[in-house]
């Protein structure tokens, strides 16, 4: 049997499968979470207060609005629009020291997973010929997979494999992004890069 202290709840507070998990888990505490003012008064007006806990809402005036309301009881919170992206970190090593290269490079930077569909071969292949031209790039690599075995293998055998520097994985991997001149997206098929969302930050 389960006996939560609290139960979060999201939708309309009227629903069977809720009123059923409330009456089943003997659970007193409630957290409600509403996406609109009218729901909200809905849910404020017509819930015993000894059955909720807290109404939740990402919305300013929401808040405002709902605090004045004479049900709420102190029981509305404001809660951000996202999480908060982690800083970057305080010292941030130049990317020529860290790789020892020139001063005057280039860089280029890939981040996604080591695997097929995310064609880091393809952008290898392409740096190679890139150097050519311009042999002041640098090609830097961040991610790590289940192809990592594969795609180290081909950037050692690449004629630009000096220029080719792999970093694996990154948990903050902002104090590079933020020193490239070119973020690398050569992926075949993405919905929503979070790579990408992470260098355009």
């Amino acid at each position: 049997s389960c006996h939560p202290d609290l139960i979060h709840c999201w939708g309309q507070h009227r629903s069977f499968s809720i009123q059923l998990a409330l009456r089943l888990s003997g659970c007193s505490r409630v957290l409600w979470s509403v996406r609109s003012e009218a729901e909200a008064k809905g849910l404020l007006a017509s819930l015993p207060p000894r059955k909720s806990h807290t109404i939740v809402t990402n919305a300013a005036h929401l808040a405002r609005r709902l605090s004045h309301h004479q049900s709420s009881n102190g029981r509305v919170t404001m809660i951000p629009n996202s999480v908060q992206p982690m800083p970057a970190p305080e010292v941030v090593t130049p990317l020529p020291t860290l790789l020892g290269v020139s001063r005057n490079s280039i860089f280029l930077v890939a981040m996604s997973d080591l695997r097929q569909s995310k064609r880091l071969r393809d952008v290898v292949w392409a740096f190679d010929l890139l150097r050519v031209i311009r042999p002041e790039t640098q090609l830097i690599v961040i991610g790590e997979g289940r192809e990592r075995g594969p795609v180290m293998a081909f950037i050692q055998s690449a004629a630009s494999a000096p220029g080719i520097h792999w970093l694996g994985f990154q948990s903050t991997p902002h104090a590079v992004l933020s020193q490239c001149h070119v973020f690398w997206q050569a992926s075949e098929d993405e919905g929503c890069s979070n790579s990408l969302l992470e260098a355009l930050y």
